[in-house]
């Protein structure tokens, strides 16, 4: 066979080329090269190795775990990597059958109570009393304690993060001007404040104008103080030389690598989502030395960032509807 060049293979196996030189870069593929020739090429046993690789990727499969496979010869070894990726294929059967079998409960309880209330003429008095219906007559089923764990367990082994979830970025250093806020341990007591401080900053110096990229960041701290206050930063970035009017006070943000994953409004929890990720990947670890800024630690506070940011008036505290949890990570 004749020595491929990386277009040839990327086309054949519909795959990027991209995709072929990070292989190269992590080792699971070697290319070879021809005197006088720059170009990647490739054999016969590179073209093997990849069609194996892209099975077991289509297998799920880590690229780790792939990298394990391929490289050992030790059958014991290899049978390990299959058995620990169908125990989570298992586990992962086992919760959907859990939340299909709840779900079939929900849809037959409702068709018997729509038919024994078919004689209702207001069809939204009529869905209202079925859905009562299906609320009261499974709650002792979905309420039951190894129901209500099976459920959460589902939950849990389905929400996890893959890398498809998780976007690196590098995010540059900003200015920011912040708005400080305690409250009595609840969030919305210090973020709805804040938001409405923000709005109208950025109105009245009309930042939008001046500043087309503005972004807003919220800044957590990740526990309560001493008093059980909640501490809270709300910024958006500023031109650099911008005077800062009181109560806002002027961030440096350093940027730096972050490890960011979109939820929608109020899917707070995630982030033990994305920490857990972060503790399972096989390139970033979490780092939790870097400074944020000159004066918060990435070990004592969090960012978030609200998306497409476009100056909302202060009434409408609640958009955007989709935020960036950012945890910042470097390289293992």
């Amino acid at each position: 066979m004749e020595l491929l060049t990386i277009s040839q293979i990327a086309n054949g196996f519909n795959v990027s080329t991209r995709t072929l030189r990070y292989y190269e870069k992590i080792g699971l593929l070697r290319s070879v090269k021809r005197d006088g020739n720059t170009y990647r090429l490739y054999d016969a046993d590179t073209v093997t190795r990849l069609q194996q690789i892209i099975v077991l990727r289509r297998l799920r499969m880590p690229l780790k775990q792939i990298a394990a496979v391929l490289q050992s010869r030790n059958a014991m070894e290899i049978i390990e990597v299959f058995q620990q990726n169908l125990r989570e294929v298992d586990d992962e059967i086992t919760a959907l059958s859990t939340i299909r079998e709840i779900l079939n409960e929900a849809v037959t309880r409702l068709g018997a109570c729509i038919q024994q209330e078919v004689k209702l003429d207001v069809p939204d008095e009529l869905a209202l009393s079925a859905i009562e219906e299906v609320l009261t007559l499974t709650k002792t089923r979905i309420g039951d304690e190894k129901m209500t764990g099976d459920l959460n367990k589902a939950s849990i082994k389905l929400s996890r993060l893959t890398d498809r979830d998780v976007r690196i970025i590098h995010l540059p250093p900003m200015t920011a001007a912040a708005y400080q806020c305690l409250s009595d341990g609840a969030m919305d007591g210090a973020e709805v404040p804040a938001i409405q401080a923000i709005a109208e900053l950025v109105q009245s110096h009309m930042l939008l104008q001046s500043k087309p990229d503005t972004r807003r960041f919220g800044a957590y701290a990740h526990k309560t103080d001493e008093n059980g206050d909640y501490r809270f930063e709300l910024w958006v970035t500023v031109p650099e030389h911008m005077a800062v009017p009181e109560p806002f006070v002027k961030r440096q943000f350093h940027g730096g690598l972050y490890a960011a994953h979109t939820i929608p409004m109020g899917a707070y929890d995630e982030w033990t989502l994305l920490k857990e990720w972060a503790a399972g990947s096989d390139f970033y670890t979490i780092d939790w030395e870097c400074r944020v800024t000159p004066e918060l630690t990435a070990q004592d506070w969090v960012l978030e960032e609200s998306l497409n940011y476009r100056g909302e008036s202060p009434d409408d505290y609640l958009a955007p509807l989709q935020v960036d949890l950012l945890l910042p990570i470097k390289e293992k």
